[in-house]
């Protein structure tokens, strides 16, 4: 595909030149093996058939497409030339079927800001997370997606809520972390109805809705003293962390009441999953830190 694109997609075939090629290019070994291996993946991406929900995105049609049974390539060329009665060398091309070659020409081929080594070096999950990423950041600045239903598509294979949740965490603060460029956060909601879930993603540059740009150091709330004895109790209920309870009076006093049980919720949820790398309490401000970042309050 690679050398396809060095084309600009001309013609409907791919030709690599020869074997010697594709295995430079990889930076595979040269032994009699490797070239054999080669031909027989050629051969095997020519006999596979695949069916595929959303296949492609029509730029025409302006919808997704479904494709039962199709090829991507028609068949393989190769062309052995004894030049003088020289070694015979194998030059190949390979035809794109037209399925892909029509695809191609409506433009409609994902191409990505990231290359083969920094996807290799990502876990599956995140592979899988970067190419989704790359796809909906296409068009969106800000990407939001019931939960489930995202799951069910990557697909995050999980029990309970609490596991699927981890597996984003993880999943994105390590895509974060090696620098994929096109995420730059991520946040767990309530939809208008404060039942569904909803993950939302944020594209590099652009604006965090649910963020408040504006730090306000001295600001209060109007909660009533026992409102804040009540969220205090509740905190030290999960944390079991009475050092700190300056603090949690703090955050009950300054933090939103559906920030607070949100952090609860997630802490609950380290605790049952058994993978506890620390405190409590230290999970609980980790998170409510977080939040207290996105609103622009200050808490310590």
């Amino acid at each position: 595909m690679q050398i396809w694109a060095e084309s600009n997609f001309n013609h409907q075939y791919i030709e690599f030149g020869s074997v010697y090629n594709l295995l430079k290019r990889r930076g595979n070994n040269f032994g009699k093996n490797h070239y054999a291996q080669i031909i027989n993946d050629l051969y095997c991406l020519l006999g596979i058939k695949f069916t595929a929900k959303n296949a492609y995105w029509d730029n025409e049609l302006k919808g997704y497409v479904d494709i039962i049974l199709f090829r991507l390539f028609d068949h393989l060329d190769i062309i052995k030339c004894d030049c003088k009665n020289k070694n015979v060398s194998l030059f190949a091309r390979i035809k794109v079927s037209d399925f892909l070659y029509n695809s191609i020409q409506k433009n409609s081929l994902l191409t990505v800001d990231f290359n083969s080594d920094f996807f290799h070096s990502l876990t599956p999950m995140g592979q899988r997370f970067a190419l989704y990423l790359s796809k909906v950041f296409r068009t969106q600045a800000i990407h939001r997606r019931e939960l489930s239903e995202f799951a069910r598509q990557i697909p995050i294979i999980a029990k309970k809520r609490k596991h699927i949740k981890e597996t984003i965490r993880q999943t994105c603060d390590n895509l974060i972390k090696k620098g994929f460029q096109l995420l730059s956060d991520y946040n767990f909601i309530l939809s208008a109805d404060r039942q569904t879930e909803l993950i939302v993603f944020h594209r590099a540059g652009s604006l965090n809705l649910y963020k408040v740009n504006i730090r306000r150091k001295n600001y209060k709330t109007k909660k009533e003293q026992y409102k804040i004895d009540c969220l205090t109790e509740d905190i030290l209920d999960i944390c079991q962390d009475h050092k700190s309870k300056h603090f949690y009076q703090k955050v009950a006093d300054l933090m939103p009441d559906e920030d607070i049980y949100q952090a609860i919720s997630e802490v609950k949820e380290v605790r049952d999953s058994g993978h506890v790398k620390k405190s409590l309490g230290a999970v609980f401000t980790s998170r409510i830190l977080k939040f207290a970042e996105q609103r622009g309050i200050i808490l310590r």
